[in-house]
């Protein structure tokens, strides 16, 4: 199977599987160890899918670019949030519109981008119905 195959399969599987319990961890482990093929990629797009929460570390280390708009995710934990940035360290665009987030989260969820940049000089925009300048300055 080519690596293009497998990843339009992948995200297949991500997006429009009904995984029990609906979490990115779950559907990660049933792929096993298929998921290793996809350290080298750059951008993924799970946009209209099932997810309702994120990874602490999606073994994307190049990633840059994460598209998780029209999915379920209706909070995220700035602490969990700070875990999958760190795991996430070439990341530059998140794409979190048309979810279910708060204000209030989405403030929590700045708070930790920019003390992300503030550690490290990583610099990412976060997309959201509420604004589209998080991270931005």
């Amino acid at each position: 199977m080519n690596r293009c195959m497998f990843i339009f399969l992948l995200v297949i599987v991500l997006c429009k599987v009904k995984v029990e319990g609906s979490s990115w961890d779950q559907a990660v482990d049933r792929i096993g160890s298929f998921f290793k093929e996809l350290e080298g990629i750059e951008s993924l797009n799970l946009k209209g899918g099932i997810i309702t929460d994120l990874p602490t570390d999606p073994g994307l280390p190049n990633l840059k670019r994460l598209y998780l708009n029209e999915n379920k995710i209706s909070y995220v934990s700035p602490t969990l949030f700070k875990q999958f940035l760190e795991n996430l360290p070439e990341l530059r665009l998140l794409d979190l519109s048309q979810n279910q987030l708060t204000k209030e989260n989405m403030d929590e969820l700045s708070k930790v981008a920019a003390e992300i940049k503030t550690k490290t000089g990583q610099h990412i925009k976060i997309i959201t119905d509420i604004t589209d300048n998080i991270g931005n300055d």
